[in-house]
């Protein structure tokens, strides 16, 4: 068992989080060997002679890299009607109110703009200031937006517990499969459609999918480029369970 970090977009952690998302597929990068191996079929489970070839095996903890950014949460200070005591000590008719959170550290995560407050420990608060001044620095509150490669293991809030590992062409993915890979159904009127990747969100002349291995396609694609799906790479289709810290 191992544990590694690995890296999603923003639709596939919305994906991981509304729990659609039970599967990915990763390009092997030692195709050359698997191809000897042919003979136990388009698709295979993790067999003992190419699991070196792999680098994800069931049992593995993967914890998610998102866009995130350290935050120091602030809240608009809001008024109340002073105390007679208050009104001696300050000589003032209002005081300012605080929420007891205004001034806490944390981590945003753009794919959802949720917010989580680290730890009170020296330890965490100098882990976050690193991120907050890192790239441009923090200003405002606001530290500057981390890339998911270079999001740091702490930070992370998802966690992926490998429960199967099997080999194939990308081709071979089958419309269960392609569901499993968190595609987005689109339900209106009666009618419904799996979510083209090749549009724009929020596009009114965004078009919708019967197939939803087409649909997979258009979202392989977005992410690898065009030409990605045509070349059929050997993959490392990879099942599991999510678990949030």
């Amino acid at each position: 068992m191992s544990e590694r970090g690995i890296i999603f977009s923003t639709p596939m952690v919305q994906a991981l989080l509304a729990g659609r998302k039970t599967q990915t597929r990763r390009i092997i990068k030692k195709p050359a060997a698997l191809d000897a191996l042919a003979v136990f079929g388009p698709t295979m489970l993790l067999q003992p002679g190419c699991a070196d070839l792999l680098p994800f095996a069931p049992g593995d903890r993967l914890w998610v890299k998102e866009t995130c950014r350290a935050e120091e949460l602030s809240y608009p200070p809001s008024a109340r009607p002073a105390t007679r005591k208050e009104k001696a000590l300050y000589g003032r008719r209002l005081v300012t109110v605080l929420d007891e959170m205004d001034g806490a550290d944390g981590v945003r995560y753009l794919a959802d703009q949720s917010w989580r407050r680290i730890e009170n420990t020296h330890d965490a608060g100098e882990r976050w200031s690193e991120m907050y001044h890192s790239g441009r620095g923090g200003k405002h509150g606001v530290g500057s937006t981390i890339s998911p490669r270079l999001m740091p293991r702490w930070a992370s809030r998802l966690t992926l517990l490998v429960t199967e590992v099997r080999v194939q062409r990308l081709q071979g993915i089958s419309e269960e499969d392609a569901i499993a890979e968190g595609i987005e159904l689109y339900r209106l009127m009666g009618a419904q459609g799996w979510v083209n990747y090749h549009d724009k969100p929020g596009d009114a002349r965004r078009r919708y999918l019967a197939d939803p291995r087409r649909s997979f396609r258009s979202l392989w694609e977005s992410l690898h480029g065009p030409g990605s799906w045509e070349a059929n790479p050997w993959v490392a289709a990879i099942s599991f369970e999510v678990a949030r810290r």
